[in-house]
């Protein structure tokens, strides 16, 4: 397919050919569920996946400026593994700028920021 040596390094390969990663495509598909749930394009059974930080205190601050979510403290690893706390982890990392795209737009530029990542 790209006539690579076999022991070239396969990121580039990927970048190449305009495909993601197998972790870069979960983390962009959370990123799209979370979006489409900040935005409110979700049913009301996902409303309280994640808690607005406004909610647990009312102080003015960057990250509550960010429109980030709360995160609580986890102890498991089934915990540390759930949507609800890795969505709102992956959004605390997302620019501001991009989580008030459009959906579409978002998901563009998102997957832009993924290949460039490496």
């Amino acid at each position: 397919m790209t006539f690579s040596n076999y022991s070239c390094h396969v990121t580039p390969l990927y970048n190449n050919l305009n495909v993601l990663k197998l972790n870069d495509i979960y983390r962009l598909e959370l990123a799209k569920f979370t979006h489409k749930l900040h935005h409110g394009a979700l049913t009301k059974i996902f409303d309280n996946f994640f808690k607005n930080i406004s909610i647990i205190h009312s102080y003015k601050t960057r990250f509550a400026d960010n429109q980030n979510y709360f995160t609580q403290r986890v102890c498991t690893n089934s915990e540390k593994i759930s949507i609800s706390y890795r969505g709102a982890a992956l959004w605390k990392e997302i620019e501001q700028s991009l989580k008030i795209l459009p959906y579409v737009t978002f998901c563009k530029h998102y997957k832009d920021r993924l290949f460039n990542y490496e």
